[in-house]
């Protein structure tokens, strides 16, 4: 998988870049961003069914209680089960658990090597930002 950069711009969730790919099963032409989850202390986790990916502020309140204060990147087994059942299920119908890697959001297809690096995360089609919707069961909040 080549990845060829297209732009490189800095926002306020972290380091971003805008860039190109292509599905190595449909061959569709890929456009995502790419953040860096411990620069902006985000947690995240994709959909197993769809390419959406939930994203929360690790200092979030609901987050922390969920977590016993520990960041994303710190939570074992037992941290990770907690925080995946107190999400809610995707718009697709979908669970959101650690261990999903994107998807291409043409044909569905699992593409791992954009997870190499669990420090980022891509946003290839539909991003759900805790910050300003809804994640939690409202029987966590």
């Amino acid at each position: 998988m080549c990845v060829r950069i297209v732009a490189s711009v800095p926002n306020s969730r972290g380091a971003v870049t805008d860039e190109l790919d292509r599905c190595p099963n449909c061959q569709k032409t890929l456009e995502f961003q790419r953040f860096n989850a411990g620069f902006g202390s985000e947690g995240y986790v994709y959909c197993g069914t769809d390419a959406t990916v939930v994203t929360w502020n690790s200092y979030d309140p609901i987050y922390s209680a969920i977590s016993d204060n520990r960041h994303p990147w710190l939570l074992g087994s037992d941290g990770r089960q907690a925080v995946e059942a107190a999400l809610r299920r995707c718009p697709c119908g979908g669970s959101f658990l650690f261990v999903n890697v994107p998807r291409c959001p043409h044909c569905g297809e699992q593409l791992p090597g954009l997870a190499a690096d669990p420090t980022y995360y891509v946003v290839l089609a539909r991003r759900i930002d805790g910050d300003e919707t809804p994640i939690w069961k409202p029987s966590v909040t």
